[in-house]
């Protein structure tokens, strides 16, 4: 993605800036056609993208933001200010507010949880289209880079498995991780369905939703490009 061209037909370039990993998502005519990613700590100069284009960009690094508003003075850097929630806190990061507004206008609700699998993960939730709080946690990059720093066990760099309980230290590990962050994820929803007192539509997103996701109770719909599709939404809409 980084000084590398773009040979296709599109009208709006999404651009997710994480903590991880920019992805650019590219849509012609309300379709997503291609995903481009890079990690974050690889940008350091232009990222493809044709400037008489619709650029419009969630972003949580400062530096990356810089880049892209020298480069592209155009592009739409969303701010709070322009996501539909009530109640937003000021300091919310735009990624979980984008994800909420995604999951609510694409799926027709105004009850959500929203969990983002993503360096940290996250759980934004939503009433009435009102954020009513979240909790951020620990996520699969977080967890792996915390063990591999520990003197004799391997840096372990995917979770599948076969069952719980293994024979290798590597394999222990890959289960370890697997085990906690889908029990925990499969608790917490739980514990927040009990607490507010209401069943939310639960809607997972992020890069290891997928990996994560679909082995956790209460999950309904993962979507990993949702903060895309939303940036996508928010374009057309202002």
């Amino acid at each position: 993605m980084v000084n590398e061209k773009i040979y296709i037909e599109y009208d709006i370039a999404a651009v997710d800036v994480g903590n991880s990993y920019v992805s650019t998502a590219y849509f012609r005519l309300g379709q997503l056609v291609l995903i481009k990613k890079v990690r974050t700590s690889f940008v350091r100069s232009k990222i493809s993208i044709n400037k008489s284009k619709t650029i419009i960009v969630s972003s949580v690094v400062p530096r990356i933001t810089d880049i892209i508003n020298r480069l592209y003075p155009k592009a739409r850097i969303v701010n709070l200010s322009r996501i539909p929630i009530k109640e937003l806190p000021s300091h919310l990061g735009t990624d979980r507010a984008i994800n909420m507004y995604s999951a609510m206008s694409l799926y027709k609700i105004t009850d959500v949880m929203l969990i983002d699998f993503g360096t940290a993960l996250t759980f934004s939730c939503c009433i009435n289209k009102k954020f009513i709080g979240g909790l951020i946690m620990p996520g699969l990059r977080l967890m792996q880079e915390a063990l591999g720093k520990t003197a004799k066990l391997p840096v372990v760099r995917d979770v599948k498995r076969s069952g719980v309980l293994q024979m290798s230290t590597e394999d222990a590990i890959k289960s370890g991780i697997y085990t906690a962050l889908c029990s925990t994820v499969s608790s917490t929803i739980s514990q927040i369905q009990k607490e507010i007192g209401k069943d939310l539509l639960v809607v997972a997103t992020g890069g290891d939703s997928l990996v994560l996701g679909e082995n956790i109770e209460g999950i309904k719909i993962i979507n990993p490009t949702l903060i895309h599709e939303g940036l996508a939404l928010l374009a057309n809409s202002q």
